[in-house]
């Protein structure tokens, strides 16, 4: 049953209005969103978004309004100075780099995939440079529950490393056009700087 006055949904037998599911906002699109915030202006009309992500991944609302508060002053602080917005940019990612109420001996999905990254990639001279497939199998092979290719894909994306479509030579010296990860060690570091994980 509908309250026509509210839009609500209510119990047909009681009358109660009933709450609707916690809806979990992708980390992807959070992390996205966040790298591309440039200056105070546009961090300024972010903050329902950024709150209300805060809120959704949260058990604890106090964390969410104190998050809120923190975000302000910090705002405050810097208004009418020039100032490099990495700092809160930073401040802000650590949300989900380290969740205040998650174990770190448990990552999450999108986490374990960034570990692996740095400590398989950060270790070779020339970074990585391996078709996505490739690099897939080697993922898969480190975990027990790894995310599926589209969601590894995706996460990958919003950390910034694109894959990008390339003719490679296989065995038999047939061209081949294959999605590549490619990213100089250099780069694989400046990526991961930016996403708070180095």
């Amino acid at each position: 049953m509908s309250n026509e006055l509210t839009g609500k949904e209510t119990c047909n037998c009681c009358g109660h209005i009933i709450a609707k599911p916690k809806t979990i906002l992708s980390i992807n699109n959070f992390r996205q969103y966040i790298t591309e915030i440039n200056n105070l202006d546009e961090l300024d009309a972010s903050k329902e978004y950024l709150t209300r992500f805060i809120r959704s991944r949260c058990s604890n609302n106090g964390i969410a309004k104190s998050f809120l508060e923190n975000l302000e002053r910090k705002i405050a602080e810097h208004e009418g100075k020039f100032f490099e917005i990495n700092s809160i940019r930073l401040w802000i990612l650590s949300f989900i780099n380290n969740p205040i109420d998650c174990d770190p001996s448990n990552p999450s999905k999108e986490m374990y995939l960034y570990r692996h990254l740095q400590s398989n990639y950060l270790k070779l001279p020339q970074g990585i440079n391996e078709t996505f497939t490739e690099f897939y199998n080697k993922y898969v092979q480190t975990t027990e529950i790894p995310l599926g290719k589209n969601q590894v894909s995706r996460t990958l994306n919003a950390l910034g490393l694109k894959s990008v479509m390339k003719k490679i030579k296989t065995p038999g010296n047939k061209p081949k056009c294959c999605m590549v990860l490619s990213a100089t060690k250099d780069e694989l570091i400046e990526i991961l700087q930016k996403n708070g994980l180095l």
